[in-house]
This record gives C-alpha cells, sequence and structure tokens, in this order.
C-alpha cells in the first residue's frame, strides 16, 4: 500500500504530469495519506487550496499519528542524528507512520532516501 506524501498531494492536486505517474503507480492499490501530510500541504498552499486538497484526498484513507508511529519516528531521529544527516522532523514523524504500518511512501522529496528500513517510490 502507498501512502502519498505532501509533494504527491500537491502534484495531484494540480493535475500535473507528475499526478499522472502517481495514478500510474498506484493503479488499483488502496493509497493513503497522513494527517501530518495534509499539515504540511495546509501550511505550504493555504487556504486558497482547500478545494484541490479535498479533490486530491476525497478517496484516500486518513492515517493519524500513533504511539508506535512516535517509536519508529523516534529511532529514524536517533539514527539520523547519530549519523550526522538529519531530516525535517515533520518528514520523521511521516516516516515513522510508514514503519509503523509497513507502507511506500510516494514523494518527490529526496530526503525520505536517507531513512534506513523505509520504503521509498519516487515520483
Amino acid at each position: 500500500m502507498y501512502l502519498l506524501d505532501s509533494s504527491a498531494l500537491i502534484e495531484l492536486s494540480r493535475a500535473t504530469k507528475k499526478a499522472e505517474k502517481i495514478i500510474q503507480i498506484i493503479g488499483f492499490h488502496i493509497a493513503t495519506t497522513t494527517s501530518i501530510c495534509i499539515h504540511e500541504f495546509l501550511v505550504g498552499y493555504g487556504q486558497k487550496d482547500n478545494v484541490q486538497l479535498r479533490r486530491a484526498i476525497k478517496n484516500l484513507d486518513i492515517i493519524n499519528f500513533d504511539a508506535k508511529s512516535a517509536e519508529f519516528s523516534a529511532e529514524i531521529e536517533r539514527d539520523l542524528a547519530h549519523r550526522g544527516q538529519p531530516v525535517n522532523s515533520l518528514d520523521v514523524l511521516i516516516a515513522g507512520v510508514c514503519l509503523a504500518k509497513d507502507l511506500t511512501i510516494l514523494t518527490s522529496d529526496k530526503d525520505f532516501k536517507r531513512i534506513k528500513n523505509l520504503k521509498v517510490q519516487m515520483i
């Protein structure tokens, strides 16, 4: 199952060429996103794009950050700090959700590739 990062949500909301690629990748698989990704989308694109966001996520399951995700994200953040390769904190939380739920993240953000054991599909 795929988890759409905020970068994928942006592409879908704008109906870009990358959005077409996302749809091809997902195919008939179930796709999800997180409440954290929705937050990132809204911060970056504001109130005016709420209609586009609703259109982009209308068929997605939305996963919330939970205790198991917190365990994974804490481990990720410690590992990245130990290696001297910090990543945006929200991305660490999103990656924690992916690992806790055994999801592949669909993204254009290369930082996710630095997270050990995370399944990443670049768009």
